[in-house]
């Protein structure tokens, strides 16, 4: 691979001529390790890294989520509970830490860990079937979380109604799921998703008349 083989020509370089910059050569390289799934590698240059700067949490969250691919959880959570103490705004600690949690059968501390990590990013990557997976191992201990934070999170209070109606369609509670969406109209306005998702709702619930006027204004 053409990249490997630059970034290990930099490193190699960077060792003699510039070792200030060999530590971000090293995470960029294990990342590209990591992409071609080749664990071991990935690892020796956190390892390295970590050893040059202990409390590199970028190197403790590589790491980790190549523990996690390797499915040896109790090292990702060792590597991530690290982290989280020295520097607890990093996002990706509660993205990789729920996966950990739900793989290990503790539901609530995944829950609570997927809504941190959806409260503290700016651009979550949300899977709705993972994400619906997770919450029906515990519906009514989701939705307390997810309303907790539509309380806590004014800013971000429609993409909580967002996922709430979400939970409340895969439930088929299609009435509390029209609410979220009224809700979420009032802040955001007349919607084209908004119109298909109580279109949607309707016709489950038997209301022909309703799912077409939504339809209809959808156009």
């Amino acid at each position: 691979d053409k990249a490997l083989s630059d970034i290990s020509k930099a490193i190699d370089l960077a060792r003699k001529d510039d070792p200030d910059i060999v530590l971000e050569l090293l995470l960029e390289r294990a990342d590209q390790y990591y992409g071609i799934n080749e664990y071991a590698q990935s690892d020796a240059d956190y390892m390295e890294v970590l050893a040059m700067a202990e409390t590199e949490c970028r190197a403790m969250l590589g790491h980790a989520r190549n523990c996690l691919a390797l499915e040896r959880y109790d090292e990702a959570l060792e590597q991530l509970n690290r982290c989280a103490k020295l520097s607890p705004e990093y996002t990706h600690i509660y993205r990789f830490r729920y996966q950990i949690y739900d793989k290990l059968g503790e539901t609530r501390k995944a829950i609570d860990d997927f809504l941190a990590y959806c409260a503290m990013s700016h651009n979550p990557q949300i899977d709705d079937d993972c994400m619906l997976a997770l919450f029906g191992k515990n519906w009514n201990y989701a939705i307390a979380g997810i309303k907790a934070q539509i309380l806590q999170n004014n800013n971000y209070e429609c993409f909580w109604r967002w996922i709430l109606a979400t939970v409340y369609e895969k439930r088929y509670d299609y009435e509390q799921a029209l609410e979220q969406y009224d809700l979420i109209e009032e802040k955001l306005g007349e919607d084209e998703d908004l119109c298909l998702y109580r279109a949607d709702c309707y016709d489950e619930l038997g209301d022909t008349r309703m799912a077409v006027a939504e339809m209809t204004r959808c156009m």
